[in-house]
Parts: structure tokens; C-alpha cells; sequence
């Protein structure tokens, strides 16, 4: 008789042997030499059974990076115009994105996927210059789409304390999460990049919109949502 348990957990211990075997191949080296060629590498855990190596060879010079995890080493991608950033296992927290944004200066469209709550969130009480210092700058964002994502990420890029969204953007949100970021509209703190936005694409969206939504979103072009 078969004794399924048994068969789990050794399964369980071959997948996580295997990943450790990878782990350990990788970091032996810094930098991977293949037929002449200089080449990078950073390994990347989306769950306990997938995981990703990232290799690439520098300089890199696609424009279109995904799948990008908290195990992200950082580096500087001039070429990258479109980013995913992807972790069901451990939140992006300010820091990581802080990094982001140092290693893709030219950064187009960012789709952020991530179901856990942050957990070291920025408070208020902060004083203005740790604040300033502590505010993250994306010079060049377009769109920002924040459809699969706990609220805390919606606050980490409206709140202006977080960071500094330049002006006619597009953000594409579910309704409800928008609605909590700002805490139906009483929280003014978001208020300076909420007043960017040209478009907003929304998900589930209501029958009416309450009354002091536009003032939120003064640059909306012709007060139109999608």
C-alpha cells in the first residue's frame, strides 16, 4: 500500500533539491562565461514548485523585461521601455521599488501583480526632509496598470509621499481598490497624483460616481473613464 504522505514529502524534498542544485550551480560563479560570451543571471522564486533563472548578456537591449521578482539584483536596463514586476510569495516593498526605478530610468509602462500586503508601509509622521529623501521618481512612466494588486500598492504610487508620477499618465485600477487607496475620497495625500492623470481605465465600474470623484481627477480628458 502506498502511503501518499510519504510520496509528498518526497516529492517536495526532490523539487526543493533540485532548486537548491540550480541555487548552488549559479552562485558559484558571478559571472557565467559561455562560448567567449560575458553573461548575467539572477534566480527568481514565484512559488513552492515554479521558479526562474533570468539570463541575459550584457549589455542588454530588449525593451520589454517580465516576470521581474523580488530577487531582482538591480543593475542599469537603459533599453527597458515595459516592465512586469510578478511575486506570489513575498510583497514589493519600498525599498524594491526604489531599485526599480534606479535600474530602469527610462521606464514606459510598469503592470505591477502582487496579493500581499505590504508589510514595512511608509508612515506620515515621518518628517519632511526623511520623506523627501524617501520619494521615488519615475520620470518617464506612461502607464501604470495596477489591475491584480493589493491596495497597499495602489497608495505606494498615489501617495505623493511615496512617489513622483509625472503629469498625463494613464492608470488602469479596479474601482473598489481606488476607492479604498484614498479612503473614499476624505485622504488628501494622494491627491497631488491623482490630479495627473489624463486617463484611468477602470474595472467594475459603477452606475454613478460620487460627486467629488472629478476633483480628485481634475486632468481626466473630457471627464471620460474607460
Amino acid at each position: 500500500m502506498i502511503n501518499d504522505d510519504n510520496t509528498a514529502l518526497r516529492m517536495k524534498n526532490v523539487a526543493t533539491n533540485i532548486f537548491t542544485n540550480i541555487l548552488m550551480m549559479f552562485t558559484n560563479y558571478n559571472i557565467l562565461f559561455i562560448k567567449g560570451y560575458s553573461v548575467n543571471y539572477y534566480i527568481d522564486r514565484y512559488s513552492q514548485e515554479i521558479n526562474q533563472c533570468h539570463v541575459y548578456s550584457p549589455p542588454f537591449t530588449m525593451e520589454y523585461m517580465c516576470n521581474v521578482a523580488n530577487n531582482f539584483v538591480g543593475g542599469l536596463f537603459m533599453s527597458v521601455r515595459q516592465l512586469q514586476l510578478y511575486d506570489f510569495l513575498v510583497p514589493f516593498e519600498h525599498d524594491f521599488f526604489a531599485r526599480i526605478s534606479r535600474a530602469f530610468p527610462l521606464l514606459n509602462i510598469l503592470n505591477v501583480v502582487s496579493l500581499h500586503g505590504q508589510k514595512k508601509k511608509l508612515t506620515h509622521q515621518q518628517n519632511k526632509h526623511k520623506q523627501i529623501s524617501l520619494i521615488i521618481e519615475y520620470p518617464h512612466l506612461m502607464y501604470l496598470s495596477l489591475n491584480c494588486v493589493y491596495v497597499d500598492y495602489i497608495k505606494q504610487f498615489l501617495f505623493e509621499s511615496n512617489a513622483y508620477l509625472p503629469y498625463r499618465n494613464k492608470l488602469s485600477v479596479q474601482y473598489q481598490d481606488l476607492i479604498d487607496a484614498i479612503e473614499n475620497f476624505t485622504n488628501n495625500a494622494e491627491k497631488g497624483n491623482c490630479a495627473k492623470l489624463k486617463y484611468i481605465i477602470l474595472f467594475s465600474k459603477p452606475s454613478m460616481y460620487p460627486e467629488n470623484f472629478h476633483d480628485y481627477f481634475p486632468s481626466l480628458v473630457n471627464k471620460l473613464l474607460f
